[in-house]
């Protein structure tokens, strides 16, 4: 269809000119400015070039290490890059800058849900400030945490159940 690749053409443009404008401003900065390098790595993620949009978020965080939105982004590509601990570790900068920033609080959540580590995610959730879990994700983690927990009492009771019949048809019998 000749509008929709019209149109496809004109978001390349726009695309291209944001570049072209976050170029002309990192070079207006001395490449100084952690903003405009983030701003790159986050529109090569947005284009899906996670691995050039990491490599530009790590310059930015050579000029600013404690800028939470960037870490997490981080976070985000490395965990995309199949590097979850790394991604965990820039989740938890994050919050180390910024407490309160959910996003962060939220995908180092998730990630220690994935990785079944269920403790750690009780820990995360109870040490976030008050004004972070009334936020709708931090409730559906908490829910989330919550069924994998039962989930994972069911697991322990059915494995004392068969670990007791096991021992149960071990013993000697007598009187047979």
């Amino acid at each position: 269809d000749a509008a929709a690749a019209a149109e496809d053409d004109d978001d390349d443009d726009e695309a291209d000119g944001e570049v072209q404008c976050l170029l002309h401003a990192l070079q207006a900065t001395d490449e100084s400015d952690h903003e405009v390098w983030y701003d790159l790595g986050a529109r090569a993620h947005d284009l899906g070039d996670t691995d050039e949009a990491l490599r530009l978020y790590e310059r930015a965080c050579a000029l600013n290490g404690r800028d939470p939105l960037l870490l997490s982004n981080m976070g985000v590509a490395l965990l995309e890059l199949g590097r979850p601990r790394e991604a965990f570790r820039c989740y938890r900068r994050a919050l180390r800058a910024d407490a309160h920033d959910v996003s962060a609080r939220f995908n180092a959540g998730e990630l220690l849900l994935a990785m079944g580590k269920l403790h750690g995610l009780a820990a995360l959730l109870a040490e976030a400030p008050e004004d972070a879990m009334r936020d709708e994700m931090m409730a559906t983690l908490r829910e989330e945490l919550e069924s994998a927990q039962d989930e994972q009492d069911e697991q322990d009771e059915q494995g004392e159940q068969d670990e007791q019949e096991l021992q149960e048809s071990r013993a000697p019998r007598t009187g047979e």
